[in-house]
């Protein structure tokens, strides 16, 4: 009952905008979860926190990650060079960098998205979570590369085949053979 009491007594201090489903910007909101308690602010079930592991791809190759956006990217960039890193962390080391100052809200969703995605893992000291990528810079990269070269071939089949191959065929001979030994290796 609002703005007055009920039989059970005052009524409770009305929930913060984060946890009524709306940040301030009047976005949509996921309530904060509890894992020690396993439940949510409205006794929902909880997900226990798990090391999230990159989709297996069919053929028993390496992990496909997601493809990033800008700002996703960005930060996997500051995590492949610092390792591992609180989310204050990157903030202090991307926000001079940006064309404008992004709150530390922001990096925290996009660190937990990446998280949930299976991209970075993370780990929890007091009060603090420390996130670092599971694959290294290269692996992700090439990872990438094959999934999208995969989906050309597979939406345009000899096409794109042949534009590859006249690339291929366009590129310096000590270049070419460095690429037929990084694709014997793979």
């Amino acid at each position: 009952m609002l703005g007055g009491e009920d039989k059970d007594g005052p009524e409770p201090t009305p929930p913060a905008l984060h946890e009524i489903g709306e940040d301030p910007d009047g976005r949509a909101a996921t309530p904060p979860i509890d894992h020690e308690l396993g439940e949510d602010p409205d006794g929902r079930a909880a997900t226990p926190p798990t090391d999230h592991a990159l989709d297996e791809d069919p053929g028993g190759r390496a992990p496909t990650p997601p493809a990033l956006h800008e700002l996703e990217a960005e930060v996997m960039e500051e995590l492949w060079k610092q390792g591992e890193a609180s989310v204050r962390s990157v903030m202090e080391a991307l926000n001079p960098r940006a064309p404008r100052q992004r709150a530390y809200t922001t990096y925290m969703t996009i660190m937990a998205r990446l998280f949930k995605k299976g991209v970075l893992a993370r780990r929890r000291e007091g009060k603090t979570d420390f996130y670092a990528p599971k694959l290294s810079r290269e692996q992700f990269m090439a990872a990438r590369a094959r999934t999208e070269v995969d989906q050309l071939v597979a939406q345009y089949g000899d096409v794109a085949l042949s534009h590859f191959a006249r690339q291929v065929a366009s590129l310096d001979p000590e270049r070419r053979r460095a690429l037929e030994r990084l694709a014997r290796k793979s």
